[in-house]
């Protein structure tokens, strides 16, 4: 999806005439959501290809990137990874996604209001478990934890132990759609009986909740997320996507989010006339006040972030739509 979006957006923006009559070169380079990957890669287009602006994907290989990036002053750019590490994390770091702190507090605060004690499971990724220390440090009552590795496929013994821990909820916290799947898949299977909350992996994909359409009505399901827009030029670009991959994108809202990173990094360019000044282009992003971007207009704080934040979802027995009650 990721590279989908950026290769099409800038291939319109080349269509349309560049950035002040140049045509933008992309050089891709695959991190692998690897560490080491990600930090052999950065150095190549910094060293190589003498790149002065990167855009990045997972939360745990920009970790590894800005480091580097930040010594060799290169302006590094996502709409994809969400771990609160990277809030302040270097000068030349923005992202369009808000940071995972705010899906915990979202779920911790609902918790707050419902339920005394949860257990949550959580996988051992930067991703999933940032959202889960925010969670953990907001949530004000008792928490019985299972973390897994990614490489882990069956969570029958851990589900077994949270049920006998007698939780009035289970939250979860998986890297990934196909996790929530497996999940869920031994939730049923064990006959789980009390209220589910998730991530946003919940929420994410139609397939997986269609396939757990009953379980997810018959435990109150809430989960978090930041809304994709509705505005028409959204609208369009998905359009435009699906004609191009012959297929609707998933993550809309991430989809908009890329979207809106390239049409900011396109614009302040254009404004400092050159790619190679990133000192000038650093302090552009920073004074970027109210872009009119896809989610909103778009302003970055001091610590590299958007003015985004998660909302509650809750499952109406066919999709998740903005929660509305207080349960």
């Amino acid at each position: 999806m990721a590279q989908e979006t950026l290769q099409l957006r800038f291939e319109q923006i080349n269509e349309a005439g560049g950035i002040d009559g140049k045509p933008v070169e992309v050089i891709w380079e695959d991190g692998k959501c690897n560490p080491k990957e990600a930090s052999l890669a950065v150095q190549k287009l910094i060293n190589v290809d003498r790149v002065h602006v990167i855009f990045g994907s997972c939360s745990g290989t920009m970790l590894a990137a800005i480091p580097i990036t930040e010594k060799n002053n290169v302006l590094l750019l996502t709409a994809f990874a969400t771990t609160p590490e990277l809030s302040g994390a270097g000068e030349y770091f923005f992202r369009t996604v808000p940071s995972d702190s705010s899906q915990g507090r979202v779920l911790a605060e609902y918790a707050n209001e419902h339920f005394s004690r949860v257990g949550i499971i959580v996988e051992q990724t930067d991703y999933a478990m940032g959202v889960a220390a925010t969670f953990e440090e907001v949530f004000s009552g008792e928490v019985v934890r299972e973390d897994f590795l990614t490489t882990e496929s069956d969570f029958r013994t851990r589900i077994t132990k949270l049920k006998n821990a007698e939780v009035d909820a289970l939250v979860l916290f998986p890297q990934s759609p196909p996790k929530f799947d497996l999940l869920v898949t031994q939730l049923e299977d064990l006959k789980w009986n009390t209220p589910v909350l998730g991530n946003e992996m919940m929420v994410a994909t139609p397939d997986v909740i269609d396939r757990h359409a009953a379980f997810l009505s018959e435990h109150a399901a809430v989960g978090a997320n930041f809304i994709e827009p509705t505005k028409e030029a959204f609208q369009t670009f998905v359009s435009d996507y699906t004609e191009r991959y012959g297929r609707e994108p998933l993550y809309q809202n991430y989809v908009a989010a890329h979207v809106d990173l390239v049409d900011i990094f396109a614009s302040v360019v254009r404004e400092v006339g050159s790619l190679e000044d990133t000192t000038k282009l650093r302090d552009a992003f920073r004074a970027i006040d109210e872009f009119p971007g896809l989610m909103g207009n778009l302003t970055f704080d001091d610590q590299g972030n958007p003015n985004l934040a998660h909302s509650l979802l809750e499952f109406d027995g066919e999709k998740f739509v903005p929660l509305t009650s207080n349960k």
